[in-house]
């Protein structure tokens, strides 16, 4: 079963692959720019507090997103019973 939440909610070492942004305007192509189009595999490397910025895995490329645009990029994720 997959789950839908904000990018800011995945936690270090977990996987999910970009859904949707939630955003417009400059923001929404400089996301787009990074390589965070529908279906991108995000790996979270680094995450310091619920409020900081994390550092994701995106392209081959390490990333820093601030949390409150984080919150704004929506992701599926598997659920781990399913592979039980």
């Amino acid at each position: 079963m997959k789950i839908k939440m904000p990018l800011r909610d995945l936690q270090q070492g977990d996987v999910g692959y970009v859904c949707d942004l939630t955003v417009s305007g400059p923001l929404r192509r400089r996301l787009l720019d990074m390589g965070l189009t529908e279906s991108t595999l995000v790996q979270c490397v680094l995450k310091r507090g619920f409020d900081a910025s994390a550092v994701y895995f995106i392209r081959g490329a390490r990333i820093a997103l601030r949390a409150a645009d984080a919150a704004k990029i929506m992701i599926y994720v598997s659920d781990i019973e399913e592979n039980v």
